[in-house]
């Protein structure tokens, strides 16, 4: 996980970034792992700016020990992806699956209506209803000020 790009960390964040009707207020990342990999970042642009990646191996107690880069700013990596990006919001499919859609961008926000990470290896699934992470629901919340939004 040291050689991931992590340029993300140069472009400024949402003012809002609603994730599957959670509220993330000047929240620096929608999730990270204990081992410090974040699988998903948006960063703002006049599109969104996008880094998404996706783990190829485990170690014994299922933590991601090597890490595939799908998505680097918003630049696809892999085949397998399909991205579209546009100054409304974007779409990601892996193999016609989608991993996340989001709309109604306005360079100060973005909302994340659909989230299904699962094929990441990762519990976490989500509509505009709410954000399911393994046998939690969490709806309508709102995270302000903080780093991450989600440790898993």
């Amino acid at each position: 996980m040291k050689n991931l790009d992590r340029s993300y960390e140069n472009y400024e964040i949402y003012d809002c970034l609603t994730v599957c009707s959670n509220q993330l207020i000047n929240t620096t990342n929608i999730l990270e792992t204990s081992s410090g990999w974040i699988p998903l970042a948006i960063r703002k642009g006049k599109c969104p700016r996008v880094w998404l990646s996706a783990p190829i191996t485990f170690d014994s107690e299922n933590n991601p020990t090597e890490i595939i880069e799908l998505i680097v700013n918003s630049e696809l990596k892999n085949n397998r992806i399909e991205f579209v990006n546009t100054e409304y919001g974007f779409q990601i499919k892996i193999d016609g699956n989608i991993i996340v859609e989001a709309g109604n961008h306005d360079r100060e926000s973005i909302e994340i209506t659909k989230m299904d990470l699962t094929i990441l290896g990762l519990s976490i699934k989500g509509d505009v209803h709410g954000l399911y992470v393994g046998g939690t629901t969490m709806s309508r919340n709102r995270s302000k000020n903080s780093s991450t939004f989600l440790k898993v």
